[in-house]
C-alpha cells in the first residue's frame, strides 16, 4: 500500500490550498471508499448552526431584527453555509468517546476562547456612504463583526481570520441585499443579529461537510489497454481476410481507436488476481474549512479514531481461575447466527457503512479468499444496514468447516496471551461456545488493529509528502487509547498453525512467509494483492 508521491497535484489559489489529488496504489477499494466517506461525514468542522429554538437565548443564530426581503430562516440558513477558516487557535474542536452514547462527542477545546459574530446594518445615508453606493446595501461576510463570546477584555482578531474571501473571485459571501426607504431615509431595510459557532460532523447536517467535491476512480492500465486494442485489431483483420476482405487502413485503426478510447478503454484499469482494482485517483475539493492536503491527513487520521473506538469497547479480564473474560461495551453486540449457517452476528451501534464495509473487505482480505492474506478462516464474511436511517450495523462472521477444534485451540491459547500474558491455556475437550465466541472476537480485534496498520502507513507516508503530521482537532483520549492491541500485529494466525510457532521461546521471531514483510505474498508486490 502506498501513495505514489510524483502522482500528488495540488492547486492553490490566494495562498489556499484548494483542491488535491493524488493516486493510492496497492490499496482494497474499501479503504479508499472509507476515506471517502470520512471526508463527507466524519471530520468535525465548526460553523454557525441555524437550528431552531422557542427561547432566543438558546440560538446559535439570533436575528434581533430583519426587516429585508428575506425571512428569518431564509437569512440563518444562508449563514450556517458561510465556511469558517479553522486554522486559528479560537475555533478548536477536542472530541471523546462518550461509553454511555456510544458515540464520539465533539465540543470547543476552550470555550473561553471562541467568538462571537454581530452584524447590524441599516440602508440609510450613513451607511450608503461608507458603502460607497447610492441605493441597495450588498451585506456580504466581511460586515460580520467579531466579539468575544462572555469577556470583553479578550481581544479577538479581525473577521478576515475567520472568514477568507472566495478563492476564485476574491470576494467575500453575498448574506442579503437591503433596499433603501426613497420617502424616509431612516427607515430603509435593517437586519441586526448575532451568530454563535457550533462544531459538528457532515452525518449530523450537511453544513459541516468540509469538501465540495470528493471523488475517486480506477485508474487506467495504459500499456495492458493498448495490447488488447492491438489484440482486438489483429483478430478482425484475420477475420477481414478469411472473408476475403481487405485489412483495416490506418485511418479506419485511427478511427477505432478514436471509439475505443472513449468507450472501452477505461475499462482497462489496475486490478489484483481476484479482479479488483487496486490503484485509485482521489480527488478532494475544500470549500474553505480547511485546506485539502488537512482535509486527507484527517480522513485517514478520524478512521484511525473511529476504529480506536470500537476495538475500545472491549476490555479484557482474567478471572479467579486465570480464565479469560472478555467485557464489552453497549456499542457492540455480540450473537449467535440464528440461521442454519452458524457463525456470529457483531452489531455495531451508531455506524454505518463506512466502518461495515471497511471491516467486512478486510476480513475477507485476510481471512476468507480462495488466497488470503493470512490464513483461511471464514467460510462468509457479509455486513447489511438493517434500516438506511438507524446508524447500526451487522456484521457476519462464519468459520470453514475445515477449521479444526485444535486449530481453534491453537488459534485461542496463542491469541488470548497477546491480550493478558499468562492467561490459562485450554485445550481442545474443554473447548466450548464461551470459548468460540471469544475467538470471534479477538480476530475480529485483530482485523481491526491490521486496518489501523494500514491507516498508519498512509498517515506517515502523506506527512513525509506534505509535513502535515497533526489533524486539525484534537482527541481527549491518552496514545495508549489509540497503542491498545498493538502487540496482536508481532503474530499472524498463520504463524499459529505453523509448527515453527514457539510462544514460549524469547527468542522466537515470526519465520512464516505469509506474514513476513519480506513475504511474496504480503508484500506490495504480490501476486496476490498486485495489479495485474
Amino acid at each position: 500500500m502506498s501513495i505514489i508521491s510524483e502522482s500528488k497535484k495540488t492547486i492553490e489559489r490566494n495562498g489556499f490550498k484548494l483542491e488535491t489529488s493524488l493516486i493510492l496504489d496497492n490499496t482494497p477499494v474499501s479503504l479508499v471508499n472509507s476515506m471517502r466517506r470520512a471526508l463527507l461525514s466524519n471530520i468535525p468542522i465548526v460553523t454557525f448552526d441555524d437550528t431552531w429554538d422557542s427561547n432566543p437565548e438558546n440560538r446559535l443564530i439570533n436575528i434581533i431584527k430583519n426587516t429585508s426581503s428575506l425571512h428569518n430562516e431564509f437569512v440563518s440558513h444562508r449563514l450556517s453555509l458561510i465556511p469558517l477558516n479553522m486554522n486559528n487557535d479560537h475555533l478548536k474542536v477536542i472530541s471523546k468517546f462518550d461509553k454511555m452514547k456510544s458515540l464520539r462527542t465533539y465540543k470547543f477545546k476552550n470555550l473561553d476562547n471562541v467568538p462571537k459574530f454581530k452584524l447590524h446594518i441599516k440602508n440609510n445615508n450613513e451607511t450608503r456612504i461608507k458603502k460607497n453606493t447610492l441605493d441597495f446595501i450588498e451585506i456580504t461576510s466581511n460586515d460580520l463583526i467579531v466579539l468575544a463570546s462572555d469577556d470583553d477584555d479578550i481581544s479577538m482578531p479581525s473577521i478576515d481570520t475567520f472568514i477568507k474571501p472566495d478563492s476564485f473571485t476574491g470576494d467575500y459571501i453575498p448574506i442579503n441585499i437591503l433596499k433603501p426607504n426613497i420617502l424616509e431615509d431612516d427607515q430603509g431595510e435593517e437586519l441586526e443579529l448575532i451568530a454563535k459557532p457550533r462544531p459538528g460532523i457532515g452525518l449530523i447536517n450537511s453544513r459541516y461537510t468540509p469538501v465540495g467535491t470528493v471523488s475517486y476512480s480506477f485508474v487506467t492500465d495504459d500499456d495492458l489497454a493498448e495490447t488488447i486494442f492491438n489484440d482486438k485489431i489483429e483478430y478482425e483483420n484475420k477475420e477481414r481476410i478469411d472473408k476475403e476482405l481487405a485489412e483495416y487502413t490506418e485511418s479506419e485503426i485511427l478511427s477505432l481507436k478514436k471509439s475505443y478510447n472513449v468507450l472501452d478503454k477505461h475499462r482497462v484499469y489496475f486490478k489484483n488476481r481476484n479482479g479488483e482494482a487496486t490503484r485509485f485517483n482521489l480527488r478532494v475539493e475544500s470549500i474553505g474549512f480547511l485546506d485539502s492536503e488537512q482535509l486527507i491527513f484527517d480522513s485517514i487520521e478520524t478512521l484511525k479514531v473511529m476504529l480506536s473506538d470500537i476495538k475500545n469497547c472491549f476490555v479484557f479480564e482474567n478471572d479467579s481461575n486465570n480464565d479469560l473474560i472478555i467485557n464489552i461495551n453497549s456499542k457492540i453486540n455480540i450473537d449467535e447466527n440464528p440461521n442454519t449457517l452458524g457463525g456470529y452476528i457483531f452489531t455495531l451501534i451508531n455506524e454505518n457503512h463506512t466502518i461495515g464495509n471497511l471491516i467486512t473487505e478486510y476480513s475477507k482480505l485476510l481471512y476468507c479468499l480462495d488466497e488470503p492474506l493470512d490464513y483461511k478462516l471464514y467460510n462468509y464474511v457479509n455486513y447489511r444496514m438493517p434500516h438506511p436511517l438507524t446508524e447500526e450495523i451487522e456484521i457476519n462472521f462464519n468459520f470453514v468447516d475445515t477449521l479444526s477444534t485444535i486449530d481453534k485451540v491453537n488459534i485461542y491459547n496463542n491469541l488470548s496471551n497477546k491480550f493478558i500474558n499468562s492467561i490459562k491455556s485450554i485445550d481442545y475437550q474443554h473447548y466450548n461456545e464461551v470459548y468460540e465466541k471469544n475467538l470471534y472476537i479477538m480476530i475480529f480485534i485483530k482485523t481491526v488493529q491490521f486496518i489501523i496498520k494500514d491507516l498508519n502507513n498512509l498517515s506517515q507516508q502523506w506527512t513525509s509528502l506534505t509535513g502535515i503530521d497533526e489533524k486539525s482537532y484534537h482527541t481527549e483520549e491518552s496514545d495508549e487509547y489509540y497503542d491498545k492491541f498493538n502487540n496482536l500485529m508481532d503474530i499472524s494466525i498463520n504463524d499459529m498453525l505453523n509448527p515453527v510457532y514457539a510462544p514460549t521461546s524469547p527468542t522466537y521471531q515470526p519465520t512464516s512467509p505469509t506474514y513476513q514483510p519480506t513475504s511474496p505474498t504480503y508484500q506490495p508486490t504480490s501476486p496476490t494483492y498486485q495489479p495485474t
